[in-house]
């Protein structure tokens, strides 16, 4: 309330100036026009020379002061009109700055409560992803340890065969964690993970094969199958080991990533590429005896069973009994390929070596790989395998 009074005041002083101006006009034309209009109505009384020439001085007097005066008039109307408009901008600006003052302060406010709003769905949804990816990372963690049970060492011997049921259930984890993984974009997977579901695919696609032929190619050559579908599955598996084993890879260059790696591309008949893969990994690895085991069965069917991928085969069987002499598939190969080869001498020890250190599956495997046809009716070899039952 304050301040709209000294406002009133200077709204008023422009009014106030002219209104004085105005009047003192008026005035001063009235007293004029009164003078002049008496003596020209009454020029008779004025006969004497002096009065005469007194009314005279005092008309001249009265038109000077009149336009004194009427100057001063314009003087001060001009000021009053410029007062007035200088009022009139400054009310104009005032309200100008107050309007935009409170439009600024209304979007201003506006503003902040949308960010506010904004801040705080951005928050929520926010705590909702952690929450969910959360949970996507402990049933990963889950899915994982429930696939590495199933999983055989990699320096086994021999991978067994399993019963229906368990190839069922590692088949419905795997499913579950490509789902998993599908339906969360942001699950984030260690090299540990990648090089663990590339196992699982690896084994599942071995279990539906025969593990002891040395690659799908030859499962369905020499079984005769022409289950093109039943192929293409397995060897979708196999290319998708693939695929996991080099997300490991991305992340972190390992023997075993690499070892993954070779036996997957091994199955799925890339043989040479397998041998890279094999030969990456005997560089990581101080003792690589079973990389240089399964290099040495890419190097067969790389070379087609002749002489020539053998020989290569026999010479990293060799380099693998030299690292890890108590590792029985090391001599167990080396014993079928010279078996191929019609080398009954050193088929024979080295079959003999494997049996000393696996007995009950060295044999059991010998009794019915084609590898041995050559010799089977060997003596040396019967004895060997006779011993199955004394």
């Amino acid at each position: 309330m304050q301040n709209k009074k000294p406002q009133s005041k200077q709204n008023n002083l422009p009014t106030l100036l002219l209104s004085i101006a105005v009047t003192l006009y008026l005035l001063m034309m009235a007293t004029t026009f009164g003078i002049s209009s008496y003596l020209m109505l009454n020029p008779r009384g004025a006969t004497q020379t002096s009065v005469r020439d007194d009314i005279e001085k005092e008309v001249d007097r009265s038109y000077t002061r009149f336009f004194t005066q009427f100057n001063f008039a314009v003087f001060l109307i001009g000021i009053s009109v410029w007062v007035l408009r200088q009022s009139v901008i400054n009310n104009l600006q005032s309200e100008l700055r107050k309007q935009f003052k409170e439009e600024v302060e209304e979007e201003f406010k506006k503003e902040l409560k949308n960010l506010k709003e904004e801040v705080e769905n951005d928050f929520e949804k926010d705590l909702d992803n952690l929450r969910s990816d959360l949970a996507a990372q402990r049933q990963k963690d889950e899915l994982i340890q429930e696939i590495s049970v199933f999983l055989p060492s990699p320096n086994s011997f021999f991978q067994e065969e399993i019963k229906p049921e368990i190839q069922e259930m590692l088949t419905e984890l795997i499913v579950k964690l490509q789902s998993l993984k599908s339906g969360n974009p942001r699950l984030r997977l260690t090299f540990e993970d990648y090089t663990k579901w590339g196992d699982g695919l690896f084994y599942l696609a071995n279990y539906q094969v025969l593990s002891d032929y040395q690659s799908i190619n030859a499962w369905f050559k020499r079984t005769g199958s022409t289950n093109h579908v039943e192929e293409d599955k397995i060897i979708s598996q196999y290319e998708e080991a693939i695929l996991k084993y080099e997300q490991a890879i991305e992340i972190k260059e390992t023997y075993y990533a690499y070892l993954g790696l070779g036996n997957a591309r091994r199955m799925a008949g890339e043989y040479k590429k397998s041998i890279d893969c094999y030969d990456r990994a005997i560089q990581l690895e101080q003792l690589p005896f079973v990389a240089l085991v399964n290099k040495g069965l890419a190097y067969r069917r790389w070379y087609n069973n002749e002489q020539e991928g053998m020989s290569r085969g026999i010479k990293c069987f060799e380099q693998a009994t030299l690292i890890a002499p108590n590792y029985p598939r090391a001599w167990y190969n080396q014993a079928c390929y010279y078996a191929f080869l019609g080398n009954i001498e050193e088929a024979v020890r080295n079959l003999n070596q494997a049996i000393n250190l696996a007995p009950s599956k060295a044999r059991q495997l010998a009794r019915k790989d084609s590898d041995f046809e050559l010799i089977r009716e060997r003596e040396e070899f019967k004895k060997l395998l006779e011993e199955l039952t004394a």
